[in-house]
């Protein structure tokens, strides 16, 4: 499957940098025989803007179908608001394309495994998150 990861680091004071995340992410993929086609990295931008370099340039190779998945280190990296998280779900599906987080606590695991829209969705409404 031909993925795309998306790495967002605000800070350097957490722990976390770009090639922390995006190990993983490597890991994660290869693990599952994933074809990592490209990565996308925006660093010192909050997560709660939803205009970011990367991630629009993300958006933008996602209408041209470059990849059928994307995987993030945790959904907190892609999107704060549940609003554009929603929103990038719903036009990731309307595209054919998934949302994979490495398996994160309160997801199982085969649900964050793939690339599952629709589990990913049912547990976010699930959810009151704001």
């Amino acid at each position: 499957m031909k993925t795309a990861l998306y790495v967002r680091v605000s800070t350097n004071d957490k722990g976390q940098t770009v090639e922390t995340q995006l190990h993983a992410l490597r890991e994660f993929c290869s693990a599952r025989s994933w074809n990592v086609v490209k990565e996308y990295s925006d660093v010192g931008v909050s997560g709660s803007r939803e205009q970011r370099p990367q991630l629009d340039q993300l958006m933008k190779d996602a209408k041209r179908r470059r990849f059928d998945c994307v995987a993030v280190l945790r959904l907190d990296r892609f999107a704060r608001s549940t609003r554009h998280l929603l929103n990038s779900l719903a036009e990731f599906d309307s595209l054919g394309i998934g949302l994979s987080a490495c398996p994160i606590r309160g997801i199982p695991a085969r649900q964050a495994d793939g690339c599952s829209l629709p589990s990913l969705r049912q547990w976010v409404s699930s959810r009151n998150l704001s």
